[in-house]
């Protein structure tokens, strides 16, 4: 089995932290947490800087310490979250050796993110008749986290560039 080097567990940890104080941050103001999307910005990152597995765990980790630390996400929309931040991580670690600009990797992730996220409602909605799932929904979900999409793409590709860079500086080519 192939040792995972303790900087890489601990920028995890740190990754899993940032959620969890996002999460807290926007829980100061109630009506913005389905609209600011804390937790996707450090998957995003684990994702994009070190590959698939780093942001899988932060995506599955982030969300439950955070719904222990601040009662976000619901509980409620916990499974569909993960699930949908697992694609994130999953999505975002794969595309990261490619030679795509980080722009349109966000857009890729929103998209892919967002059909895997409301398949998985879908599914559980009307195969398993927890619930119904509209289009009229779906599209108000979509439109109230279009400001949250708007600042990732303002966000993170500037502090990606910076945690790479000091990551680097710190402990040397990032792979």
């Amino acid at each position: 089995m192939k040792e995972i080097p303790a900087e890489r567990i601990i920028f995890n940890i740190v990754l899993i932290v940032f959620g969890i104080v996002l999460s807290m941050m926007i829980n100061v103001f109630k009506g913005l947490y389905g609209i600011i999307l804390p937790i996707h910005i450090p998957v995003i990152i684990a994702g994009l800087l070190l590959g698939p597995i780093s942001g899988i765990s932060v995506a599955v980790f982030t969300p439950i310490l955070s719904n222990i630390f601040c009662g976000f996400p619901h509980i409620e929309e916990l499974f569909f979250i993960i699930f949908e931040l697992f694609c994130y991580g999953c999505i975002a670690g794969f595309l990261k050796n490619k030679n795509i600009n980080t722009y349109i990797i966000l857009i890729i992730l929103f998209i892919l993110a967002r059909v895997i996220y409301f398949g998985g409602m879908w599914f559980l909605g009307n195969i398993i008749n927890v619930g119904d799932i509209s289009i009229k929904s779906i599209i108000k979900i979509i439109i109230e986290q279009i400001p949250g999409m708007i600042l990732q793409i303002i966000v993170i590709p500037p502090l990606l560039k910076k945690v790479k860079s000091g990551l680097e500086e710190l402990y040397g080519v990032i792979s």
